[in-house]
Order: structure tokens, then C-alpha cells, then sequence
């Protein structure tokens, strides 16, 4: 799983293939959410049913899903193209959360 998939995952973002990433993501991940409310180091649970390394996925989501590279910092953000307006809010820890906020064509990160 985290090879040869994490790999393929990270080409499709670099590619520009947010649909397709979207559906693998949902394809990979979503059984394993809905059976645990956890992603796995394996793609069936026979390993760890919470793998820290699994959230390395929230930047393909957050990608597919708004176009938004949290790992490029020199991102040219053209939001024009979106025509969406949404509000993601994000688990990172017990009590913490990373918000994504997207209206009128700009985006607003925030961590609380």
C-alpha cells in the first residue's frame, strides 16, 4: 500500500489529475474509514489499522478536492477556476484542526 500506491497517488497530483486522484483516493481509503474510522498501513486489515504515515493521504484529498498543494509553498493559487465555495475542516490532532476555507475565489487556512 504505501509503496507502489502512495506513489501512483502522488504522480496523479503532480499531474494535475485531481478527479482521477479523487477517485482512487475514494477507492483506497473509503472502506477502510467507514470499517475503522482509520486508514491502514495495509490495504486490507491484516497490519496496522492506524497508521500514523496515512496522513500523508489529507494532501491528496485536500488537493483532488480543491486544488489547493499544502506542500508547495511557491503555489501560484488561481482560484477563479474553482467556482466553489467551501468550508474543510480537518483533523491533525485530538484537539486541533486544520480548517480550509475557500469564498469568492480565495482561500483561507487556519489551524485551531
Amino acid at each position: 500500500m504505501m509503496y507502489g500506491i502512495y506513489m501512483r497517488l502522488d504522480l496523479l497530483m503532480h499531474e494535475n489529475n485531481r478527479k482521477q486522484l479523487l477517485a482512487e483516493c475514494k477507492h483506497y481509503f473509503l472502506t477502510m474509514a467507514k470499517t475503522t474510522g482509520t486508514l491502514w498501513e495495509n490495504n486490507l486489515p491484516s497490519a496496522s489499522c492506524n497508521h500514523g504515515f496515512a496522513s500523508y493521504s489529507i494532501g491528496w484529498l485536500v488537493y483532488a478536492l480543491t486544488g489547493l498543494d499544502l506542500l508547495n509553498k511557491n503555489q501560484d493559487y488561481n482560484l477563479s477556476s474553482f467556482g466553489i465555495n467551501l468550508d474543510l475542516v480537518l483533523p491533525i490532532s485530538e484537539n486541533r484542526f486544520l480548517h480550509i476555507t475557500i469564498k469568492d475565489n480565495e482561500i483561507t487556512p487556519s489551524i485551531n
